[in-house]
């Protein structure tokens, strides 16, 4: 699980400079469950655009993992108890909010389901590799850096 949080982290700091419009993220409007809602919806046509970008690249290592996700996502109890909107939605208090929280991290309890180490197995693997690559040559450019008097450190990042 840390490793995939590792992976996902990299991932996003790695697109963070791409010059591609961002979609605002829903506001928090202080209503919990119509807030949890917005999210969802978001998270899932986020995911469905991934896959399609993936797609659409021939990105057979990253294309398994959008649907595998969003498929996790929908089966947590919590999203499933909040299909309701307005007046049939219940009370959200701290209590619920409490309960939901629980209601998510229980089923990752036993480690990652199935369906997200095959779906998503390989591109945390190749991410693994290629932020172990990008360790590796900043250990290497900060030591001969260090030996050079500071000299080699910047074409070591070049690369």
């Amino acid at each position: 699980m840390r490793l995939f949080r590792i992976a996902l982290a990299c991932a996003a700091l790695a697109l963070a400079g791409c010059s591609a419009t961002v979609t605002p993220l829903p506001p928090i409007t202080g209503n919990p469950t119509a807030d949890s809602v917005a999210w969802d919806k978001f998270t899932q046509a986020d995911l469905a655009h991934a896959e399609a970008d993936a797609k659409a690249s021939g990105d057979v290592i990253a294309e398994p993992c959008y649907p595998a996700i969003a498929d996790m996502l929908q089966s947590l109890p919590v999203n499933q108890a909040q299909q309701c909107t307005g007046a049939d939605c219940p009370v959200t208090g701290v209590a619920t909010l409490f309960q939901q929280a629980r209601d998510v991290y229980n089923p990752l309890r036993g480690g990652i389901p199935a369906g997200l180490v095959v779906g998503c197995g390989p591109l945390a693997s190749q991410l693994r590799m290629d932020l172990l690559q990008l360790l590796a040559k900043l250990a290497a450019g900060t030591a001969v850096g260090v030996l050079s008097g500071g000299i080699a450190v910047t074409p070591m990042l070049v690369q």
